[in-house]
């Protein structure tokens, strides 16, 4: 009776056990994100996205569950949406098909299986430009100069550097963190936001900011200035991210 009773409660464990792993099955749902942008037309990004939703059988809240894996089928729908949108007038979209695989009392696993590219950056260059200056090294031989020159001549000084490099401090809170405050500079206040996006690398787009820039240089060329001071224009390449000077003007002291 005692070996039965075992046995019985052997053979309890094992359907117990058959029968959780069949309540709490893994299930797998797809989704399409958007990982990268960059100078996109929203239009565009939307339309791509309601395709790829659609491609694998989601509005973006509600999902369909599958019972087995579905990797080559999404991955095969999402081949056709791409090859739909061939004529992308956005320089760069990307996103991925993600695999996410859920069961009970488990964490979800994300995994991407694909990735899709689209936009103008894929057949022609574009590039990031970007301000590089001896900021950090102009204020610091000022400074080191300052006990040598009158306060009007520091004063102007002070101000010709605001202008042509801008001013970047840090300042240590009360809490114990720290608040970055930023002037620009005369060339970056003439771009604003215009360097944080991709442009068509052609002679175009070049001889367009080398001339802006030298008539930026020029109307400061004789302002105050007792230390030197550089300015370039750097571009790097969207995807190699190769740097590349474009511009220089160095801005030699003026005064003793």
């Amino acid at each position: 009776m005692t070996l039965a009773a075992v046995l019985c409660c052997a053979m309890t464990t094992v359907f117990t056990s058959c029968s959780s792993e069949e309540e709490h099955p893994v299930t797998y749902r797809y989704e399409v994100k958007s990982v990268d942008v960059a100078r996109y037309y929203l239009d565009e990004y939307q339309q791509l996205q309601a395709a790829f939703n659609s491609a694998v059988g989601t509005d973006g809240k509600v999902y369909t569950y599958h019972k087995d894996n579905q990797d080559s089928k999404m991955r095969s729908a999402c081949d056709k949406v791409k090859n739909q949108y061939t004529d992308i007038q956005s320089v760069y979209l990307k996103f991925d098909l993600i695999r996410i695989a859920s069961a009970v009392g488990s964490e979800d696993v994300s995994t991407v299986i694909a990735s899709y590219e689209f936009g103008q950056a894929l057949t022609k260059p574009y590039v990031y430009y970007a301000f590089v200056t001896n900021r950090d090294e102009a204020y610091a031989a000022l400074e080191a100069k300052k006990a040598t020159l009158d306060e009007e001549t520091y004063k102007a000084s002070l101000q010709t550097l605001r202008a042509l490099v801008g001013e970047h401090t840090v300042t240590t809170l009360p809490s114990g963190g720290t608040q970055i405050s930023h002037v620009s500079s005369v060339f970056e206040m003439q771009y604003q936001d215009e360097f944080v996006k991709p442009w068509l690398d052609n002679e175009t787009s070049t001889q367009n900011l080398t001339t802006t820039c030298n008539q930026i240089a020029d109307e400061h060329a004789n302002d105050v200035l007792a230390v030197d001071v550089i300015v370039t224009v750097t571009k790097t390449g969207f995807f190699d991210k190769k740097v590349t000077e474009v511009w220089r003007r160095t801005f030699p002291a003026n005064v003793e």
